[in-house]
């Protein structure tokens, strides 16, 4: 996804954005508000006053924000907050990647001698990028839900564990 993002110039990389649809337009306040809870204003996790004329933020923090992704964006300054967004979306993908080449290294491993397996194992390393981003994981239309990418693997990996013993 590196090269993909330095080929379409993707800032940093040129002038192009993945700040498109609710990235551009909702998650970035979403992002810059969970830098600001964090890095100076605790108090804000519960309640605040920046949600029309004051409201709960649990329930934001619970259903966009504690992603343990997300802070890797404490590392990026206030002003650089796109360049960070780009570093969280390509350690999501490499995650989910990762991942999906844990499972089918394990369960290669559990069928043994299936010769489909063994082809698996040889192109896993071409199986996990695409897996990565397979199903509209791309981040303009489903940024929010790209996050759990990677536990889906995990989780599966066990369900399929659990039925083979």
């Amino acid at each position: 996804m590196l090269g993909y993002y330095i080929g379409c110039h993707v800032y940093p990389f040129g002038n192009s954005s993945l700040l498109t649809v609710d990235l551009g337009q909702q998650y970035i306040d979403f992002y810059s508000y969970f830098r600001q809870t964090i890095l100076g204003h605790p108090d804000q996790f519960l309640y605040s006053f920046n949600k029309a004329l004051g409201g709960d933020m649990l329930g934001v923090f619970a259903y966009y924000l504690m992603s343990p992704f997300n802070f890797i964006l404490l590392f990026f300054p206030k002003s650089m907050l796109d360049t960070g967004i780009v570093a969280l979306t390509l350690l999501k993908y490499g995650s989910a990647g990762l991942t999906m080449c844990y499972y089918l290294k394990s369960v290669a491993s559990q069928v043994g001698g299936c010769p489909h397996c063994q082809s698996v194992m040889r192109y896993r390393g071409g199986c996990s990028p695409i897996s990565s981003i397979s199903c509209g994981s791309m981040p303009s239309f489903s940024y929010l839900w790209f996050a759990q990418r990677w536990t889906a693997s995990i989780i599966i990996r066990c369900a399929t564990a659990c039925c083979w013993h």
